[in-house]
């Protein structure tokens, strides 16, 4: 995938998500709105995998990788949609969008490893 087409199917994803977050709340409670949406996200990602003929790995590592993931984002996601009772969805939409530049900049203060050049702020 070109790094555009990536760029922008990110802030496609990152605008549109506090609007369905605000509107799934409304109908259902936060547990079961972002359980459908992991289970349609995996469903849309195993379909690509198939698509693209790429074998899932399902060794025990794997697995403990794969399990990390999904509590990890499990727990951020139920913060965002707790939250989104309270916060609007600008807000939010703002913070995912600053998200990328907050890790970058952690990243080079706590371990040095990324640079703030001109282009990674543009």
């Amino acid at each position: 995938m070109s790094v555009p087409v990536a760029y922008a199917t990110i802030i496609i994803i990152w605008s549109t998500t506090p609007l369905a977050i605000q509107w799934s709340s409304e109908t259902i409670t936060p547990i079961s709105a972002i359980t459908l949406r992991m289970l349609l996200a995996a469903a849309i990602g195993y379909a690509i995998l198939r698509l693209f003929k790429i074998k899932l790995s399902w060794t025990a590592r794997a697995i403990k990788v794969y399990a990390a993931s999904l509590l990890g984002v499990f727990l951020a996601m139920l913060c965002t949609y707790i939250a989104a009772a309270y916060v609007p969805s600008g807000i939010i939409s703002v913070i995912y969008a600053l998200s990328p530049v907050i890790s970058n900049l952690l990243s080079h203060v706590l371990i040095g490893s990324a640079k703030f050049t001109r282009a990674r702020w543009f």
